[in-house]
């Protein structure tokens, strides 16, 4: 045993002598050793020590343990330090000696990205930063200096949850293979060669600018109203219709969603950045267009006094659903998650229920850093 036990000694009515009953005291005061001191240990912690052979009192900091601030300001989960855009460096406090998967961060972006990006936090080694879809970042997912990211760890790269221009692609020109025209465009099929061809958005304008040359505004990408083709009209709208990419984004505005504590209600998710094809009345995500849609979501909860329980539950046309992650310390909560549904473009729809319980004030925080984003898979 690693602490005083006696040896037996002196047996029951038996008589002792001094040499054997001073070494049962030294073996007590041995054990003795093996305690810090009380003296200098005010407001310590006691541990064990590294050898394993005795107790030790240390301060918080040496403990690196969690402190009421630190869980208040969301230290461990901040980075600071940022530097770089498109190869970007982090620091974590504590620093990490590895990446874990479904680890999360928060951090202010150094600068607007130009392109594909990677994060390398506390010299772990760089990760390339997705986007929830797993593709690659664009110019502008990091639109400036002092954009708030939201990041999670995966078992191989790291996921940016809130890319300011979501996870559609856009359009961009790209050369023909052959030179596709008429139903070869719209089919995407190159006549000289029978493959798929690559075209540009360039050669779809003009060709529907000769199906429809009254209606068909080649500038602004629109049908006007007195299209007289129609063939054309048909056409034109077909296409401007898929083309338009269903997209929403918006969140907690005001000065936040006060809460009732230990009452679950909708996140009003509903002061829109942009709403293409899809309404965000009250909190709710309504496609008008079928498909399959990506959906993410992030927001906080605060207390002026103390949290002490919290939960979210995400909802699919009113049936609760198992995904995200949440968590809670002191008086701040966390929430976020993403999945891919398909919806039937009419009554399909999405929402997010939070219940928190605790003391004083409980609301959402409101801002751009809140928020929930929807788009159409292409």
């Amino acid at each position: 045993m690693d602490w005083y036990q006696h040896s037996g000694y002196p047996a029951q009515s038996a008589n002792g002598d001094s040499a054997s009953a001073r070494s049962e005291f030294d073996a007590i005061a041995l054990n003795g050793t093996k305690m810090p001191a009380l003296t200098g240990s005010a407001l310590r912690i006691v541990r064990v020590n590294a050898a394993g052979t005795a107790l030790e009192s240390v301060t918080t900091a040496t403990a690196t343990l969690e402190t009421y601030a630190d869980a208040q300001a969301g230290t461990h989960h901040k980075l600071t330090g940022v530097a770089g855009t498109n190869t970007i460096t982090a620091l974590a406090t504590p620093t990490l000696t590895a990446y874990v998967t479904d680890q999360t961060f928060q951090a202010e972006s150094a600068g607007a990205n130009t392109g594909a990006a990677t994060i390398n936090i506390d010299g772990l080694g760089a990760r390339s930063l997705l986007r929830p879809d797993g593709s690659a970042l664009q110019a502008s997912d990091i639109p400036a200096a002092g954009y708030p990211l939201n990041i999670q760890i995966t078992a191989a790269a790291a996921i940016l949850l809130n890319p300011y221009n979501g996870v559609s692609a856009p359009i961009t020109a790209a050369a023909s293979k052959g030179t596709p025209v008429g139903a070869d465009v719209l089919g995407g099929v190159d006549s000289a060669t029978g493959l798929l061809a690559k075209f540009s958005f360039t050669n779809i304008v003009a060709y529907l600018s000769g199906l429809c040359s009254a209606g068909w505004n080649a500038a602004t990408a629109t049908l006007a109203t007195n299209a007289t083709n129609a063939t054309g009209s048909a056409v034109v709208t077909g296409l401007v219709q898929s083309g338009t990419n269903p997209k929403a984004r918006a969140y907690v505005g005001g000065t936040g969603q006060n809460l009732t504590s230990g009452v679950s209600v909708q996140v009003n998710f509903s002061s829109n950045l942009y709403a293409i094809g899809i309404t965000t009345t009250g909190g709710t995500f309504t496609p008008s267009v079928a498909g399959y849609y990506s959906v993410s979501w992030n927001f906080s909860v605060d207390s002026n006094a103390a949290i002490t329980a919290f939960g979210v539950t995400p909802y699919f046309s009113g049936a609760s659903e198992a995904y995200g992650s949440q968590s809670f310390t002191g008086n701040f909560a966390y929430a976020s998650g993403s999945i891919e549904r398909y919806f039937n473009g009419t009554t399909d729809n999405f929402s997010v229920n939070v219940s928190a319980t605790g003391t004083g004030t409980l609301s959402i925080t409101n801002g751009l850093t809140c928020g929930m984003f929807m788009h159409l898979i292409p």
